[in-house]
C-alpha cells in the first residue's frame, strides 16, 4: 500500500495557473478558466515496499531539470507518470507527450511506467525502448516487467552543463570557419 502523496511543483501556465495574474488582475477576465492552484516546493519518491517511486504528474514528465532534482534528492527506483492528454484528442501531441517522457528514462537510467486517460498510456525500459503501449483514446491493460535499478547516471550527476559545453563548442568551431581560421 502506498501511503505518501506527491504534489505537483510545476503547474501547466494558461489551465493551472495564471503567469502575472496577480500582477495584472484583468488577465484572469482573457483566461476565466485558469485555475489558481499552488505548486509544491519539494520532491520526494512515494515508498511501495521496498521500492522507492517518482511520481513526475503530466507536465512535469517532460522538464528533464525537474526529474533530474528528482533523482538527486530522492533516488528513486522507478519512474510512474501520470498524464491527462484528453484535450490533444486524436492528434500527435499524445505521441510527442510519450517521447518527451521516454526521454526522462533514457537520462535516469530508470523502468518508466506511464497511465494516461486518452493518450498513450506504456512501459518504457531503462533505454527507451516501448516493452508496453496503448493506442490514443483507447481503453486498455498493461501488463509489463519493470526492474529495480539503483544507479545514479552521468547526466543525473552532471545535468546540462555537457550539452551547454557541446553547443558552445559548435558555435565557436562555426565562427572560426567563417573567419577563415583554425583552432
Amino acid at each position: 500500500m502506498i501511503r505518501d502523496a506527491y504534489d505537483k511543483n510545476l503547474l501547466i501556465p494558461l489551465a493551472e495557473s495564471l503567469p502575472l495574474g496577480n500582477v495584472w488582475p484583468s488577465l484572469a477576465r482573457l483566461f476565466p478558466h485558469a485555475e489558481e492552484f499552488a505548486a509544491a516546493d519539494s520532491v520526494h519518491a512515494l515508498a511501495f515496499g521496498p521500492w522507492r517511486v517518482a511520481t513526475p504528474i503530466c507536465y512535469e514528465a517532460i522538464r528533464p531539470e525537474l526529474v533530474r532534482r528528482m533523482m538527486n534528492q530522492t533516488a528513486p527506483h522507478l519512474l510512474v507518470t501520470l498524464a491527462n492528454d484528453a484535450w490533444f484528442g486524436d492528434s500527435q501531441e499524445p505521441a510527442l507527450h510519450l517521447a518527451m517522457a521516454r526521454m526522462r528514462a533514457v537520462e535516469q537510467r530508470r523502468f518508466l511506467v506511464r497511465a494516461t486517460n486518452s493518450g498513450i498510456s506504456a512501459v518504457v525500459d531503462a533505454n527507451g525502448r516501448l516493452l508496453a503501449r496503448t493506442g490514443v483514446q483507447t481503453q486498455a491493460n498493461l501488463r509489463a516487467t519493470v526492474a529495480q535499478i539503483d544507479v545514479a547516471t552521468v547526466y543525473a550527476g552532471a545535468g546540462e552543463w555537457v550539452g551547454w559545453l557541446a553547443a558552445a563548442l559548435v558555435l565557436l568551431s562555426v565562427l572560426c570557419d567563417l573567419r577563415g581560421e583554425d583552432w
